[in-house]
């Protein structure tokens, strides 16, 4: 054989070798693919994060919180307290419940990888972090449950070194397993303070979980368990009740919302409010829209929330025939097995407890109340991928995978396209903000009212130098708005200039075209795009009914 020949065969072979890696690699690599997903959609976010914050911020229920930390000094915001005097202070108020968000992804990302494998972590954690435009802002949200999501993450992820230690103790030592459960009682009660749905979707699930890892474990492992679990029950509840005590002293009080049982004939309307709005969570909001690729990837998001649904009760009725046949108190499961077990057992009460509560209660209102079940769309995701992790056959992993990577591309289309759904579509824009703020100083005020879904994005927006304060139509007058106020807004001021603001764009959900005659003729009258101003030579909380 020539030496031109034996050189063209070897290149020939190298070229042949070097397509089969390629080729492997390439295949072998499928199971990132979210995570590829995932660092695209962190670019896009990152390109437009100021518009899409920003955004956010225009929906009152969201800019309420923050702008009522910038206008009130209480220990019981000790967030705004220990942060205010920061030159960013505005930009941390408002990142800071998506920054704990992601903390809390990071803890369950950890959990599931102790128990799962890195797979399994990656990609519930990336499908749970790259949220679409009906996620984000409840993720950015403190006054709309966003701090409960990460108190609920935490109670899940510390099931996994409870579980791991439940022979021994979490850091070797006794004190240091005591310090860890007392600080998880602490985070836990300041959740507990504050809202009931760590109560609902946490506590109890937490409770559920560690009485099962207690039931597999031996007895003196588990006496360990229970105590561990009865440790950060009790805490929480002592540091909830503290807090709260603290927050009456200061004259801080929830606002009543009063929930009742459905009637029976809400049930199967509610049970479609639950799909309605997991299907929203994850941009799966089809409903209405001519056919695209936009609806399509709408469709098909949505389409996985029920997909997802039957997998993971089939997966807990499996679970469940798993630990009838766990011999109790025998410690026959390895440290993970256990670990696993008691991590797939809360994920599947809180999303269960959450659902029964929700469906079974006065909460839903359509795709507007999807706050209330964000926790089950983790849960989800979370099992599914577990479930996968641990099955022998690979094309569950595969669908998995596929879901996972539909599900971040809807959400970086919605983040492409802008859409912030229902938050904050209509309210004035900074443009219309910072015109209104050189208006009302020309006219020497510093204060004005308007309807509640104006005020406090306005406030916010323009950084408290015009504050803003919530009102509603009652009778023929002005009423103090009833919840998210600071009471002294209605206390008229002596020879105070105030303005009454008019917002054409949300006249309908404000109740509010214009102002009551008992005001009187207004001095000026002045309109920026949407938004009317009229100014009154006096107080206008002098009208306004307490």
């Amino acid at each position: 054989m020539s030496a031109d020949t034996q050189s063209s065969s070897a290149s020939s072979r190298r070229r042949t070798w070097t397509a089969v890696v390629t080729r492997e690699r390439v295949l072998g690599a499928w199971p990132w693919a979210p995570v590829g997903l995932a660092v695209i959609y962190a670019l896009l976010l990152l390109r437009t994060f100021g518009a899409v914050v920003s955004s956010i911020y225009t929906n009152a229920d969201v800019a309420s919180a923050p702008a009522i930390g910038q206008l009130v000094s209480a220990a019981t915001l000790w967030f705004e307290e220990l942060t205010r005097s920061f030159p960013a202070h505005r930009e941390l108020w408002e990142v800071g419940p998506w920054a704990l968000t992601l903390i809390g992804f990071g803890l369950l990302a950890w959990a599931m990888w102790r128990v799962a494998g890195r797979w399994a972590a990656l990609t519930a954690a990336v499908a749970c972090a790259c949220g679409g435009t009906s996620l984000l802002p409840v993720q950015f949200a403190a006054s709309v449950h966003a701090i409960s999501y990460v108190h609920i993450c935490v109670l899940g992820a510390f099931m996994v070194p409870l579980a791991l230690a439940s022979e021994g103790w979490m850091t070797g030592r006794a004190w240091g397993h005591a310090a860890i459960v007392g600080l998880v009682a602490i985070v836990t009660g300041l959740g507990v303070a504050s809202d009931s749905l760590v109560i609902i979707g946490g506590v109890v699930p937490f409770v559920v979980a560690g009485g099962i890892l207690a039931y597999v474990s031996r007895r003196e492992a588990s006496r360990r368990v229970l105590a561990s679990v009865i440790g950060v029950v009790a805490g929480a509840v002592v540091v909830a009740e503290v807090a709260k005590a603290v927050a009456r002293a200061q004259h801080v009080v929830p606002y009543q919302f009063p929930i009742t049982f459905a009637q029976f004939n809400q049930l199967l309307a509610h049970i479609g409010d639950l799909f309605e709005s997991l299907a929203w969570i994850v941009n799966g909001n089809f409903g209405g829209q001519r056919f695209s690729l936009t609806s399509v990837l709408a469709f098909l998001c949505a389409a996985l929330v029920l997909a997802a649904s039957f997998a993971v009760l089939r997966y807990g009725r499996t679970r469940a025939v798993e630990l009838v046949a766990t011999p109790r108190g025998r410690g026959a499961l390895t440290p993970v097995a256990r670990a696993r077990m008691a991590f797939v057992w809360f994920w599947l009460a809180s999303a269960l407890i959450l659902s029964v509560a929700f469906v079974g209660s006065s909460v839903p209102v359509g795709a507007g109340t999807l706050r209330y079940v964000v926790p089950v769309a983790y849960a989800l995701v979370i099992l599914v991928a577990v479930a996968a992790s641990t099955s022998p056959r690979r094309w569950r992993a595969a669908a998995v995978t596929g879901g996972v990577s539909v599900l971040i591309a809807g959400s970086i289309l919605t983040i492409y396209q802008r859409q912030i759904e229902w938050w904050g579509t209509v309210q004035p824009n900074n443009t219309v903000a910072s015109a209104l703020l050189r208006f009302a100083r020309s006219e020497h005020a510093t204060v004005g009212y308007s309807g509640y879904w104006d005020a406090a994005p306005l406030t916010w927006d323009v950084a408290a130098r015009l504050q803003v304060y919530p009102v509603l139509p009652c009778g023929t007058g002005m009423c103090a708005f009833p919840y998210h106020r600071i009471s002294s807004w209605y206390t008229p001021r002596p020879t105070s200039p105030t303005l009454f603001i008019v917002d054409s764009d949300t006249a309908g959900t404000n109740g509010i075209s214009g102002p009551p005659a008992s005001f009187g003729t207004p001095e000026r009258v002045a309109h920026f795009d949407q938004l009317t101003a009229y100014v009154y030579p006096y107080d206008i909380a002098t009208k306004i009914a307490p």
